[in-house]
């Protein structure tokens, strides 16, 4: 019987390229298994080899070869696992370019070998049944083909949606749990739920707006109360930049006595800043920083899944924040716009947010008109999709400063909290006018505070009125 495809050639550059980077393996996990391996070992090494990334390690030759010895994996191919692993790991032509390319090579022999079973048995069907009739034989061919081509991707065959409901609620009420990783601003919260393990959260506001100090303060409060750790990726501030920006939010020292060293002349500074540290210290290993000025979408999400599999251990959780979505390189023309590179770039992040089982936070820029290049993409994909404004000069003199200094307004939402209000998110306000329901929010040295809700404001300005009506008392 002759041998399916493959090719041992490109199976040992697959593993000694694992070896020598291990570091890219998480590009691979979302299309390659142990299945996609056909020489007898060489599955097994792959197995070991993510388990490792799993783990949250990163694997080198050493620690492999310890891991199949204690499987009593003690040859392959003839040849003693230790000398075998030593060998190919030795490959001079091993490419770091190379890479995908490698795996894209080795998923083409698989894919190949799975057609090759089919037309396999497609043969052995007509050829021993022809006692039956026509339909029949059809029948089972298709069958045949149809079952295999599914297994590919078993995720996209339909079930019965009623199938099993009863015991998947109950079970959740024998043992409440959290909707994901808890939104730290109790009234956003409350109208539109956690932030969901997989759901996709797109912030939009005009440059200069405090769209960065916004994701900045949601991803630390986000870490500081649970088991969460985060990864902000900048596309505008640097890691030191970045710093400044948490002392003075923890601290209420200005960012220019830090940046200057001229806190240490003031007493009364010298103790916010000393006061921190013990905060700072709670926070150390929660909140990993990249500066991904320009890097396009493709290297943005394997930054993120190379992140994942080194920081997130079982049991963790993890949460992503993107500042900002935008084009970073990409060719615009008359038949590829603007709203449809960031369209895709949404898309993108939606389907790794689920891959990961994370909660991703984008930002997304729009012009001082708070129009924004949008794809029905961003909105059909966001879990969230909110507008972050300034409040201008009069809105903060008819709100008062009790009342912020900005505004969060929700547009597309499909989550809801505990109060959600569905589809029906307008009130009237004090005029009579019916009005989306926003957040109201104070923005203080970096530091992001909710103070109510439109719903709040309406309230407090009709009790005034009310008071202004009231007919004073006969004191005589």
């Amino acid at each position: 019987m002759s041998e399916l495809p493959h090719s041992k050639e490109v199976e040992r550059y697959c593993i000694a390229s694992c070896i020598t980077y291990p570091e890219l393996i998480p590009d691979i996990l979302p299309f390659i298994s142990a299945d996609d391996f056909y020489v007898d070992g060489h599955d097994t090494i792959f197995a070991v080899i993510k388990q490792f990334i799993t783990e949250g390690s990163l694997p080198d030759r050493t620690l492999v070869i310890d891991r199949l010895n204690s499987l009593s994996l003690n040859f392959i191919a003839g040849v003693p696992t230790i000398d075998y692993i030593k060998s190919i790991s030795r490959q001079d032509q091993i490419s770091k370019s190379s890479f995908l390319n490698y795996f894209k090579e080795l998923k083409k022999y698989s894919v190949c070998r799975s057609y090759v079973k089919i037309g396999k048995d497609i043969s052995k069907q007509a050829s021993t049944n022809l006692d039956k009739p026509i339909t029949e034989i059809i029948s089972g061919i298709e069958k045949t083909f149809g079952d295999t081509v599914n297994a590919f991707e078993s995720e996209n065959e339909p079930s019965d949606l009623f199938e099993g409901i009863e015991e998947f609620i109950e079970e959740i009420g024998n043992e409440p749990r959290d909707m994901g990783i808890t939104a730290p601003y109790p009234s956003y919260r409350k109208y539109y739920g956690d932030f969901l393990r997989g759901g996709l959260y797109v912030f939009c506001a005009p440059p200069k707006c405090g769209k960065s100090t916004f994701l900045m303060d949601a991803l630390k409060k986000a870490c500081a109360a649970e088991n969460t750790k985060a990864l902000y990726l900048d596309t505008e501030l640097t890691a030191e930049e970045q710093r400044f920006r948490v002392v003075s939010a923890l601290s209420g020292v200005k960012e220019y006595y830090l940046r200057t060293g001229k806190w240490r002349q003031d007493a009364a500074m010298l103790q916010k800043i000393r006061e921190i540290w013990p905060k700072i210290k709670e926070m150390e290993g929660k909140v990993d920083h990249f500066y991904v000025a320009g890097k396009p979408i493709h290297e943005i999400n394997s930054i993120i899944r190379r992140w994942y599999y080194k920081k997130i251990k079982e049991g963790e959780d993890g949460i992503i924040a993107y500042d900002y979505i935008k084009l970073t390189g990409e060719k615009v023309s008359e038949h590829w716009k603007e709203y449809q590179v960031i369209g895709e770039k949404a898309t993108m992040l939606k389907d790794l947010a689920q891959e990961l089982k994370v909660p991703i936070l984008a930002a997304i820029q729009t012009n001082s008109y708070g129009e924004v290049a949008m794809s029905k993409q961003v909105k059909w994909f966001a879990n969230v999709l909110a507008y972050l404004k300034k409040k201008d000069p009069d809105e903060l003199l008819s709100d008062g400063v009790d009342f912020g200094s900005h505004t969060l307004e929700v547009t597309d939402c499909r989550n809801q909290g505990e109060a959600g209000m569905g589809f029906d998110d307008l009130i009237k306000d004090e005029e009579g006018k019916f009005r989306r329901l926003n957040i109201h929010l104070k923005f203080d040295n970096f530091v992001v505070e909710e103070v109510g809700t439109l719903q709040d404001l309406i309230e407090l300005k009709q009790k005034d009125i009310n008071l202004d009506e009231e007919e004073p008392e006969d004191l005589f």
